[in-house]
């Protein structure tokens, strides 16, 4: 992101004015319509901000390695250079010209469309500020309204499985909509069904012989080789990997067999173990599913 903002840093460091937009000095004598304009140019430049760094917020929501925290400070610096320090800000949303204006911050959202659909960085600026200024940030939909708002399980388990519940911006949007409880809730019960439905295809890539293969699909089944109990699931890799190579003369061992399921299951949001070779996946789990 950093280098995304350079080129338009080295811009506006060239042309704007970095004196403060609204000190707190000014508050008692400027005019209505001076604020009206103020709040205009926020918002432009907001926006101009913003095209610099194109990207959805789906997007960044798959990023392992972001920082929102950081992120915000880097587009607020940008903001800095173009006279919009966060004394400005925090004086242009004041209760005094909240009032002046009849118009709060979430209001100056509504009345600038676009900043409500920009993109993902837009969101996560417009977020941050208005925790900054100690409103409720919950208020701001991280991706758009309807993006954020789509949460089917289907949806759900889709984002789980982008890992969205393991990086910072996934972390964030789920938890300000207090759903990491049933974020794990839906995902664990897809876990279970998806695990029956692709289990052959999990255990085949242990070898490219046809029969093994076959042997694999017909007879090395998750009824047989795994149990589901109240707090864990186990899979019998131990057993699995000598079955098959006393029937096909193999060398495959039960770490060979536990990290085709580890590879597969890395998406989830449990701590996983191998206890005697067998791999032991701990949450809290339907047996009767």
């Amino acid at each position: 992101m950093k280098n995304k903002l350079k080129k338009y840093n080295d811009f506006i460091n060239e042309s704007s004015n970095t004196q403060p937009k609204l000190s707190t000095s000014s508050l008692d004598y400027i005019e209505k319509d001076e604020l009206l304009d103020l709040r205009i140019d926020f918002a432009e430049s907001v926006l101009s901000m913003s095209d610099e760094l194109s990207g959805s917020f789906s997007d960044m929501c798959k990023n392992m390695n972001a920082n929102p925290e950081g992120d915000y400070q880097e587009m607020q610096k940008e903001l800095d250079n173009l006279g919009w320090n966060f004394e400005s800000i925090k004086n242009l949303f004041s209760e005094q010209v909240n009032q002046t204006l009849n118009s709060d911050f979430f209001e100056w959202i509504s009345s600038n469309h676009y900043l409500e659909s920009k993109n993902g960085h837009c969101d996560v600026y417009l977020y941050f500020t208005a925790k900054n200024l100690g409103l409720d940030q919950k208020r701001i939909s991280l991706g758009g309204g309807g993006w954020a708002e789509y949460n089917d399980e289907e949806e759900i388990i889709i984002r789980y499985k982008y890992g969205y519940h393991q990086t910072p911006y996934g972390q964030l949007f789920i938890n300000d909509l207090g759903m990491m409880d049933e974020y794990q809730r839906v995902a664990l019960e897809y876990l279970q069904q998806d695990l029956k439905e692709n289990w052959s295809d999990i255990l085949i890539k242990i070898s490219n012989d046809r029969k093994v293969r076959d042997y694999i699909i017909s007879y090395i089944t998750m009824d047989k080789y795994s149990v589901v109990e109240e707090d864990r699931l186990i899979i019998f890799c131990n057993d699995i990997s000598k079955d098959l190579n006393s029937k096909f003369g193999l060398t495959t061992t039960s770490e060979d067999i536990s990290s085709l399921f580890s590879r597969y299951l890395k998406w989830i949001m449990s701590e996983t173990q191998i206890i005697d070779g067998d791999l032991v996946i701990w949450n809290k789990f339907d047996i009767d599913a």
